[in-house]
């Protein structure tokens, strides 16, 4: 009386009642290795690992070694790019949960892996509910003012919030951000300068 929903390529439109998994391939049409195989950027499995956890499942990214055992140096580098930013960034994506509404913006990954904007915002919880975590899928911009439309007074009661901030990118490190509520969500200014480059930006 036990299973977990499994999609191969595929992903739920919406956070799933119960907990995922998404198969997904590095290179696009096969799951084992091929002489001059494409691969998906590293970009996109990111952002598809954080819409994935956003919904209340897991990625499953399979690899593909060649006859003799070793695996690629392109797909290394995407498993090496991935896991850097998680080295960084892991705690709103290790342990968490899903929130309210799984995220907000122009991309929906409802079909396979999908690269977001800087528009698209990604949401998780860490498992006591005292934190919530935004995940930008881009920087919005060097001192830009961004309204989070999820987080509005009619949904939510901000009034507990503490403090908001960005992860910086050594980890137990962040920066404070400026803050207000509005009717329509929380508006968050961003620093002037961009701090870190990187895929996504957690706030």
């Amino acid at each position: 009386d036990c299973a977990v929903l499994d999609f191969e390529g595929g992903a739920t439109a919406a956070i799933g009642p119960f907990f995922w998994v998404c198969d997904q391939n590095l290179g696009p049409g096969t799951w084992s290795y091929v002489e001059g195989m494409d691969y998906v950027p590293a970009k996109t499995v990111l952002h598809s690992l954080v819409t994935i956890a956003s919904k209340n499942g897991a990625l499953l990214l399979n690899f593909s070694p060649k006859a003799n055992g070793t695996i690629p140096q392109e797909q290394q580098d995407i498993a090496r790019t991935v896991g850097r930013w998680l080295k960084s960034f892991g705690e709103c994506v290790y342990n968490t949960r899903p929130w309210a509404s799984y995220g907000e913006g122009p991309s929906h990954a409802a079909h396979g892996v999908k690269e977001c904007t800087a528009q698209d915002i990604r949401f998780t919880r860490n498992k006591d509910n005292t934190v919530l975590y935004a995940i930008f899928c881009g920087w919005p911009g060097n001192g830009a003012s961004v309204t989070i439309s999820s987080l509005k007074r009619s949904q939510i009661n901000l009034s507990t919030l503490g403090k908001v901030e960005l992860l910086g990118e050594k980890p137990g490190t962040a920066v404070s951000l400026t803050w207000k509520q509005t009717d329509t969500g929380p508006n968050i200014t961003l620093p002037v300068g961009q701090p870190f480059a990187a895929d996504a930006y957690p706030v």
